[in-house]
């Protein structure tokens, strides 16, 4: 189920309804708010046998293969679906990371893409490609791509979903319909996580902590989640007080798990950011609001220079760990080193 971004996908049931599509899309805004889930929503309107109103039925056999092959497999499977006429590239699709080390989406992808492009829909009315995380096609794949979007081949429709324009070739971007998405509203981000246990003041905290983003923060909403949550922020501020053996050892076990060292990384800038906010007499405007007494009392041990630039430089990791091939214990030991 999706919750927000009524707007944009009023939109884009009206262009499938009229018939006023484009041959390429750019889904763009932050990552976890739902812009892969509407790009699969519009995927399977379009490729609907029965979707005049711009809507997909759920019950012709497109409808049905769609389903089959995608929302009950894990992100992993989205690869090869059951549906000949809809495409899933991505770099945590199951056929990249079997060839590749690294997330990048090569051009050989690219090519089998362009190569599946030049067959004609064999089930429903057009075909559709989805590229998730498309920021991480290699400069070679976007310019192999560009044929394929400035001469597009029948009725294929091409979705592309990344975090900014920026991340891509500006070749690539001027070819495509862009669509931005913004961040959910507090209830709408409390419906995305209203099958959870968890109190309006928990919620309210998550959703100043993740600007809205359901996807990261659905975890740390289940009191499974919550207690682990409050663990890793209290491991955070108890980091300061730890001698560099110590935060050593840490690092090493941390950066075991890529997915883990990602998440800490962005905690631990919003944790900064709000000691910065209580050091400058700020404290109503932070984020982690249920931990304001115990920032308050860490931030008094430490120079706002300091936080300043342990925050500036954690902001820098969390770009170069997404967007780069930067080792990530080699990220936590630069913290380390700067706590």
């Amino acid at each position: 189920m999706i919750f927000g971004h009524q707007k944009i996908r009023q939109i884009l049931q009206n262009q499938a309804k009229d018939g006023n599509l484009s041959h390429a899309y750019l889904f763009f805004g932050p990552e976890g708010i739902g812009k892969k889930m509407v790009a699969l929503e519009f995927s399977r309107a379009l490729l609907c046998l029965n979707g005049h109103d711009g809507r997909f039925c759920s019950e012709c056999d497109s409808c049905r293969l769609f389903e089959a092959g995608i929302y009950p497999h894990t992100k992993q499977s989205y690869g090869v679906g059951a549906h000949p006429d809809f495409q899933f590239i991505g770099p945590e699709t199951e056929e990249t990371r079997k060839s590749s080390r690294t997330r990048e989406i090569g051009i050989s992808f690219i090519r089998q893409l362009i190569g599946w492009n030049k067959l004609k829909p064999i089930l429903a009315p057009r075909k559709v490609a989805v590229i998730d995380d498309a920021q991480w096609l290699s400069v070679e794949a976007q310019n192999a791509f560009l044929k394929s979007l400035e001469e597009p081949a029948g009725s294929t429709v091409f979705i592309l979903v990344a975090p900014s324009p920026g991340d891509l070739l500006e070749t690539v971007v001027s070819r495509c319909r862009k669509i931005k998405f913004l961040p959910l509203g507090f209830e709408d981000f409390k419906k995305a996580l209203g099958g959870l246990d968890a109190e309006s003041a928990r919620l309210s905290e998550l959703h100043a902590i993740y600007s809205g983003k359901p996807g990261p923060a659905f975890l740390f909403a289940a009191p499974d989640g919550q207690k682990e949550f409050d663990r890793r922020r209290a491991e955070f501020l108890g980091m300061f007080r730890r001698d560099f053996a110590n935060r050593y050892r840490f690092s090493e076990g941390l950066a075991r798990d890529e997915k883990a060292v990602f998440e800490a990384v962005d905690l631990w800038r919003v944790l900064t950011r709000d000691l910065i906010f209580a050091k400058s007499g700020l404290s109503g405007a932070l984020a982690n609001r249920l931990l304001a007494p115990d920032i308050a009392k860490e931030a008094q041990n430490h120079q706002l220079e300091k936080l300043v630039r342990i925050f500036k430089l954690l902001g820098r990791l969390s770009f170069s760990l997404k967007e780069t091939n930067l080792s990530p214990r080699l990220a936590l030991d630069w913290v380390m080193t700067e706590l």
